[in-house]
């Protein structure tokens, strides 16, 4: 504390004269201010524009972009990549501005700005769709193929990481520049001579003063181009496996609008302004059609096969080689078999663009620098864990071998074919490339791989045995291999589904089907559908399923094989989890088709799914049309009498709706009862099957030629099957009365050599009796379809009027029946007197009608008789 404040407490205070003293109850107001200086004043931004933490907004930060600072630079892009993160609207609202102003940044001299625009170019690929992109495409094109072949090194660097960004977000899109981004890859690894014996030709450059070697650069540029050929494979129709495409459907479309301006396209805004290198490719085009493949393969084989020498000591031939060496070699070789099939893919647009001639341009050099080196195996000198560099070598060698073997398959595969024009002086079965691939495959192939070397090699394998087809040796050894991998391979392992489909695809092939090992591998596939099957694994027994729905279209003369598979098929039926799948139950019924024989076995299972409960209508119906046709198609061939019974009896049985044994069951123990008007048939719960199943069997069996025999067997299995039987489900009797309006429908050429028996008029008369006077005294159930059977019963046949009107007429007359049994019989007339269209049919019967008008009306004036019911009949009897 200072010396003066410390007795300040005790100074005497001075009084000057002249000078009043202040009040002791004065209060002093006076104050001092400080001034303060601050440098950013806070302001509060607008609530409905975005910004940063910095408080800027995108228009700001946009304006910065330019800015000579490169930490100014480096800031804004920062700050674009946090507002679009956590504002993604502002993509679309800003996109043009922020293409136009960060693209040329890919060529920025600082590498932190460089990287920066790198991320925040991810995010704003990741949160555009492409068509938002296509009319920017141009300039993000232009400034990176600028960026590839700046003369900055770390520039080109990072020009291959955009690349990667546009290849991982908007692939279509970056493919539409190829005439514009492929050159730049020759451009990056390459230079024109233009002096001496090779001007025009292209060589590899080496920069000695570069930050990368020369071969590591060389790697990641081939990289990105192996990237890029396989994007653009993709925009060709979809191949179902490694070299095959599916069949496309091509639409076309006619615009039916007036275009009120010319939409911006990526291939406009490329060849608007900008004048591409002209010496890069003589004699060719800015396009992607063939001619420009062509000239683009012609420049860049060479330089693939200088990347490969140079990557391999000398002398290597035969000796393990070094691991750095792989990524180099597997880029090329991958090259190699994409610019096969690209050349496969637009042969058809120029003929002399074709698989022979890529072949002949540069088998030699295939020969002479790569087959020497074949199998690939490595070593690697540096001190590593012994065990886990063991498996990594061998894992390399093995993708590279498999690579090797992909690119052979590439130029081989269309040599075999009969349309395809032969090379010449070139026999596939006696060429060196094709058999070292076919011995490395039938030796390697049943080794343990990864799942993706398993499916690269499965799919090889398809394309070796294709090629194969003259050598029948080189076929056995390649099916033999595939063989013991499949039975050394788990059974629910995805390993054998692809195995699967490797025999799925051969089995179409009719130099392969008959193979011995094919044949051998299908005649145990019936009995693993059976065992997965029967264990519950449904999803791993549905694809043997449809392999063996492929194979009996082919191996209809394998009697065993299709005996095995109809087994089998039992057992599918049998299980209830079958009837939940709707595609399967058409797959079997597809399968029956191709049978040359159906064991009866097999057709009481079908009934039997038929009549289930489970399953819908449409696919038990499709069965039974599927069985027809078959039928149709047997029958000219060499159809037994017991396939016909056989087919006969299955109709008949799905048409009852259940089985003999339980007819049997129902009617034994039953007595008929009392209280009924028509007493010789009764009736128990419903059965599965419905009216609808019954017309679609009956539709079948106005199909058959036979109709006059048909007809026959149809009426003297009703007859057998209502003589012996009296106790029916609701849906048996619907069916047998539908059986019957069909039998009397035949056309009148058939009617007129042959009528119905009088017994089995009767019988069904009193059946169609039995099922009325169920139909209207029962009100809980739907008696919509037995309605609807007894009217179209009455009105197939005028004899079976007649005599439904002569058992109400004896009802009626009849003194010594019960009281209620007129108005019972009463109330089945009203019921289907109500009908007009029932009105028309009885009036061809006016001799027995009137006699039933006098029956009700003598009915209606006794006494005992009297009810609402035979009022009501009075009525409508009294109005026809």
């Amino acid at each position: 504390m200072a010396k003066k404040k410390k007795n300040q407490d005790f100074q005497k205070v001075k009084l000057k004269v002249g000078r009043k003293l202040p009040r002791e109850s004065s209060t002093n107001t006076s104050f001092k201010t400080h001034s303060i200086q601050i440098k950013e004043q806070l302001t509060q931004a607008s609530s409905t524009e975005p910004t940063t933490k910095r408080k800027l907004k995108i228009e700001d930060l946009l304006s910065q972009l330019q800015h000579y600072n490169a930490g100014s630079r480096h800031g804004a892009v920062a700050g674009l990549r946090e507002l679009v993160t956590t504002h993604p609207a502002l993509i679309s609202q800003h996109l043009a501005a922020m293409l136009e102003k960060v693209t040329p940044l890919f060529m920025d001299k600082d590498s932190v700005v460089r990287q920066a625009v790198i991320k925040l170019l991810k995010v704003v690929l990741s949160n555009t769709d492409t068509g938002e992109l296509v009319p920017f495409f141009g300039i993000l094109s232009s400034h990176l193929s600028c960026a590839m072949t700046h003369i900055v090194e770390d520039i080109r660097l990072d020009a291959l990481s955009v690349l990667d960004v546009c290849l991982e977000f908007h692939p279509k899109l970056i493919i539409t520049g190829t005439s514009q981004l492929l050159p730049n890859f020759i451009d990056q690894i390459s230079q024109c001579q233009s002096q001496g014996s090779k001007s025009g030709a292209f060589s590899l450059t080496i920069n000695p003063s570069g930050k990368m070697g020369a071969l590591k650069w060389r790697g990641k540029v081939l990289e990105r181009l192996n990237r890029f050929l396989s994007v653009y494979l993709e925009s060709f129709p979809k191949r179902t496996g490694m070299f095959e495409t599916s069949e496309v459907c091509h639409v076309g479309w006619k615009d039916d609008w007036i275009t009120c301006y010319q939409p911006c396209s990526s291939v406009g805004l490329i060849n608007s302004d900008f004048t591409f290198r002209s010496s890069l490719l003589p004699q060719q085009s800015l396009s992607t059609g063939a001619d420009y493949l062509k000239n683009f393969i012609g420049t860049v084989v060479p330089l693939l096969f200088q990347c490969w020498v140079e990557v391999l000591p000398e002398n290597s031939a035969g000796h393990p080689l070094p691991v750095d060496s792989h990524p180099t070699m597997f880029c090329v070789l991958q090259i190699l078999q994409h610019l096969g099939l690209c050349v496969e893919a637009l042969g058809a647009e120029d003929q002399a663009l074709s698989l022979d001639w890529l072949y002949g341009f540069y088998h030699k050099d295939l020969r002479q620098h790569i087959q020497p080196h074949f199998p690939f195996s490595f070593c690697d000198t540096a001190k590593r864990n012994r065990k886990a560099n063991r498996v990594n070598v061998k894992s390399l060698a093995l993708d590279l071998n498999l690579c090797f073997c992909g690119t052979v398959c590439t130029f081989y595969k269309t040599h075999d074919k009969p349309d395809s024009r032969p090379l010449q002086g070139i026999s596939t079965a006696e060429d060196s490339l094709l058999k070292m691939a076919v011995s490395y495959m039938t030796q390697a192939f049943p080794t343990p791989h990864n799942p993706d070397q398993r499916k690269k090699s499965v799919a090889i394998m398809k394309t070796l045995v294709e090629c194969c087809r003259t050598s029948i040796d080189a076929q056995y050894g390649l099916l033999t291999a595939i063989q013991v991998a499949y039975k050394t391979s788990h059974p629910l392992s995805s390993e054998r589904r692809q195995l699967m489909d490797f025999f799925s695809h051969v089995i179409f092939k009719s130099d392969v089907s008959n193979h011995q090992v094919v044949s051998q591998w299908l005649q145990g596939l019936p009995e693993e559908l059976r065992s997965l099957w029967s264990q519950g694994e449904v999803d791993s027994a549905i694809p043997v399923l449809h392999v063996l729905s492929s194979a009996v279209k082919t191996q209809q003369h394998n009697q065993q094989f299709m005996s095995s598979v109809q087994v089998a098929l039992l057992e599918l039926l049998s299980h209830d989890t079958f009837l939940t799948l709707s595609s399967q139950q058409k797959e079997v019924a597809e399968m029956c088709y191709y049978f040359p024989d159906i064991s009866r076995e097999l057709y009481i299972g079908l009934a039997g799914w038929c009549r289930s409960v489970g399953g819908s209508t449409e696919d038990k119906d499709y069965l039974v049309q599927v069985l027809m046709c078959r039928y149709l198609k047997v029958r000219h061939e060499n159809c037994s009498v017991m396939e016909t019974s056989n087919f006969i009896s299955f109709l008949l049985s799905v048409l009852m709706g259940t089985s003999v044994s339980s007819l049997a069951e129902a009617g034994s123990g039953q007595k008929m009862p009392i209280d009924q008007l028509f007493k010789k048939y009764s009736f128990t719960d419903r059965s599965p099957v419905g009216l609808a199943m019954a017309q679609n069997v009956c539709r079948v069996f106005r199909q058959f030629p036979e109709e006059d025999q048909v007809g026959k067997l149809m009426s003297t299995s009703l007859f057998t099957i209502l003589n012996k039987y009296h106790r029916f489900p609701i849906n048996t009797a619907v069916g047998l009365l539908h059986c019957f309006s069909t039998v009397s429908t035949l056309p009148h050429t058939i009617k007129s050599s042959w009528s119905v028996p009088k017994p089995l008029l009767s019988s069904i008369v009193q059946l169609m009796g039995s099922l009325l006077e169920w139909a209207v005294g029962d009100k809980e159930k739907d008696t919509t379809d037995a309605l609807k059977v007894v009217k179209e019963t009455l009105t197939s046949s005028k004899d079976i009027r007649k005599l439904f009107l002569g058992e109400i007429l004896s009802i009626l007359t009849d003194d010594d029946v019960e009281d209620h049994y007129p108005a019972s019989a009463s109330l089945l007339l009203v019921i289907l007197l109500r009908d007009d269209e029932m009105v028309k049919h009885f009036g061809d019967c006016r001799d027995v009608m009137s006699q039933v008008k006098k029956a009700v009306e003598s009915a209606e004036s006794r006494g005992s008789h009297r009810s609402q019911h035979v009022l009501d009949c009075l009525y409508v009897v009294s109005t026809l």
